[in-house]
């Protein structure tokens, strides 16, 4: 069952017109044909990285996630950070010469050993007389599979190649990483060892390969500019130096396990650094396991460090069937704050969206079938919010063309005619489901100057064959988040904004979709 775009989202966006054929979302270049690195540049001649630089291997350069944050910075210095505090950028005083614009822009990772979150930050080029701190906070996720001491920041150069520190600050208590800097760059924190997977689902009485992996590391000359040691940091993967240098594997702390939590048996071949993880025929309670090894990271020379993966064990025969019997769910629909740029043959749109919807989904299909649906019709979604500031141009050649604004911020439209609404469909043969959501506000359209205020369409989110994790099979829960790419095309997993459906548009710009779908009490 898939939903097309409705008549109803139409309507509501009067600057849009309906088509029939939808546009596929643009695929991105492979990585040999993405444009050069878009980041700062190395230290100069005098401070510049020289030595087995060529050596390591370039990688992909980030695509923007998001909205950028940004702020003046003046002689007397100052701060910025990302809205979540993920990333302090730390100016002192005198660093620069006449006030600058920073930003901070969240991007796709790509380096080595990459863990948690990389970052643009701008302006590119910018070389100071002090240096600056760039301080991440490291949060459970960064550490999934590693540790603090193995974790390190490293930046791209405008070759693709990746330099890190070799001795980041480290507060163990604020669990954060400081590093000094002169310059601007793409920068990523990276793991210099990890195990894989960090976390994992697995059904009773079924088998979980693992993996230490470690990070090349080829030795740099200091940076001239803060005369700290360097490291380029390159592929990251199984070695003979990784196998041997990894030890004494066990679940919950007893070494090789036991049959109520599970086994784990090293590879008999050394040379691999494997592992296998022999779940239990019965799901124990609680029913994570940790199953660790020690690693002696720096090729053999520094202390064991004591690497987990999390398991989640679940029953084999779990199934979704009960959800069949909940007339009535609670369902909470998100997407996270982002901004995306659409482009067609003299046209530009740009967005800055938003939105949760809250509320309530009522059971619709009878009968023995194989799916269900559920649908927010019988109440309106009045709870949540819905916030957009787009622009508009169109520029043809002739001279006659247009511009505007559409901004609304505000609870989600629950008028008959141009409502906000939520459907679920679960089908019980592959235990997946489709989850739509269309947001909708009363906003103010201004069109060549003449403003009006009326329901906005502002988009809609389709999540297509989405599997119910395995811990949540049982449940009658859905409880999950996706990351989903801005597309033209509803047949898609993607988040569709309203545009004019005749126009070939090319679509930038991704977010997280969440959700959490309860049965009511």
């Amino acid at each position: 069952m898939k939903w097309p775009v409705t008549a109803l989202a139409c309507a509501v966006f009067s600057m849009s017109g309906c088509g029939s054929d939808s546009q596929e979302a643009p695929t991105p270049p492979p990585a040999s044909e993405q444009p050069p690195p878009n980041t700062g540049q190395p230290p100069p001649a005098n401070g510049g990285q020289t030595g087995n630089v060529g050596d390591l291997t370039p990688t992909a350069v980030g695509a923007p996630l998001g909205a950028a944050v940004s702020k003046q910075i003046g002689t007397e210095g100052g701060e910025l950070a990302t809205a979540d505090g993920a990333l302090i950028v730390i100016v002192p005083a005198g660093a620069f010469a006449v006030a600058q614009t920073v930003s901070i822009q969240e991007i796709t990772r790509f380096a080595h050993g990459a863990k948690g979150r990389a970052f643009r930050i701008q302006p590119e080029g910018l070389h100071t007389t002090a240096p600056m701190t760039l301080r991440f906070r490291v949060s459970d996720d960064d550490l999934a599979g590693t540790t603090l001491d193995l974790l390190t920041i490293g930046w791209q150069d405008d070759t693709g190649r990746w330099h890190a520190y070799a001795a980041p600050q480290i507060d163990t208590a604020a669990r954060t990483l400081s590093v000094p800097t002169r310059h601007f760059s793409d920068w990523s924190m990276i793991a210099g060892a990890q195990i894989t997977p960090a976390r994992a689902i697995v059904r009773t009485g079924e088998n979980l390969p693992l993996q230490v992996i470690s990070c090349r590391k080829t030795g740099l000359p200091p940076d001239g500019e803060l005369e700290i040691p360097t490291i380029g940091y390159d592929d990251c993967e199984p070695s003979p130096i990784a196998s041997f240098s990894t030890r004494n594997w066990a679940v919950n702390g007893a070494p090789g396990g036991g049959g109520s939590i599970g086994t784990v048996v090293a590879d008999a071949d050394r040379w691999s650094g494997k592992a296998t993880f022999h779940a239990p025929t019965t799901k124990p309670q609680p029913n994570v396991v940790a199953v660790s090894a020690e690693h002696r990271f720096d090729d053999g020379n520094g202390p064991h460090q004591l690497l987990v993966a999390n398991v989640t064990l679940v029953d084999a025969n779990a199934t979704c069937d009960g959800m069949g019997a909940v007339k009535l769910f609670d369902v909470d629909v998100s997407l996270d704050d982002f901004s995306y740029l659409a482009t067609a043959e003299h046209r530009r749109h740009e967005g800055h969206h938003a939105g949760r919807l809250v509320g309530k989904l009522t059971k619709i299909t009878q009968g023995n079938l194989p799916f269900d649906v559920w649908m927010s019709t019988e109440e309106p979604l009045r709870d949540g919010f819905v916030k957009m500031h787009d622009s508009y141009i169109y520029e043809p050649p002739s001279g006659d063309g247009y511009s505007g604004t559409v901004v609304a911020d505000g609870i989600p439209h629950d008028a008959p005619n141009a409502p906000s609404f939520v459907s679920l469909k679960l089908d019980y043969s592959t235990c997946t489901f489709d989850l739509f959501a269309s947001f909708t506000i009363v906003g103010t359209l201004t069109h060549d100057g003449e403003s009006v205020e009326q329901p906005i369409g502002m988009g809609g989110l389709y999540l297509y064959g989405q599997a119910i994790p395995p811990e949540q099979l049982g449940t009658d829960t859905l409880d999950g988040r996706a990351k989903v790419q801005v597309s033209t095309d509803t047949e898609i997993t993607g988040y569709v904004p309203f545009q004019e459906a005749a126009v070939e548009w090319q679509m930038s710009g991704e977010t997280w979709a969440r959700w959490r779908i309860a049965p009511r009490d």
